[in-house]
């Protein structure tokens, strides 16, 4: 199982890591307080076997940033760009197969997929 807990900043993230150190974080590099670059930093040396997942909407314009801090390696962007082809991929297929009148068929199936899921036991989130 997994256990998840939440963090509205950097600094707040950094806390969490001191009281319960995490395996996975998922960061955000706009954040208040202290930049997830700065964040990032901080967890590592608390914590530096743990995997940070870093999210941004601004995607491709931060890589130079994670490149001269060190954060970005060449088997780290090698699995970025590895996972550009099944998203491509799926971006491509959606488009073909998406018809606007049958969202309510969409979702009725994006609900059954849930609930069964929640039916076997697998989790979503927690």
């Amino acid at each position: 199982g997994a256990t998840l807990s939440l963090a509205a900043d950097g600094e707040s993230g950094i806390e969490a890591m001191r009281n319960r150190p995490a395996d996975i974080v998922l960061m955000d590099i706009a954040m208040p307080r202290m930049d997830g670059l700065q964040a990032t930093r901080r967890i590592k040396e608390i914590a530096p076997e743990t995997t940070i997942i870093v999210l941004t909407c601004s995607g491709l314009a931060y890589l130079p940033f994670l490149a001269l801090n060190g954060l970005l390696t060449s088997g780290n962007l090698f699995v970025g760009m590895m996972q550009l082809l099944p998203y491509g991929a799926g971006a491509v297929i959606g488009r073909r197969l998406f018809r606007p009148g049958r969202e309510a068929t969409y979702r009725k199936v994006a609900y059954w997929i849930i609930g069964l899921s929640a039916l076997l036991g697998l989790p979503l989130w927690e």
